[in-house]
């Protein structure tokens, strides 16, 4: 049960680095729209 324990905080830690690099991809998207309308 042990070895379950460190997989679990890895892919833990992968799944909240994946939703900021979603969110930082967010906000670049809607930077460049912005830009390309001023």
């Amino acid at each position: 049960m042990d070895e379950t324990f460190p997989f679990r905080e890895t892919f833990r830690l992968t799944r909240e680095q994946l939703e900021i690099k979603v969110i930082y991809r967010t906000m670049a998207h809607i930077i460049l729209k912005w830009a390309a309308k001023a």
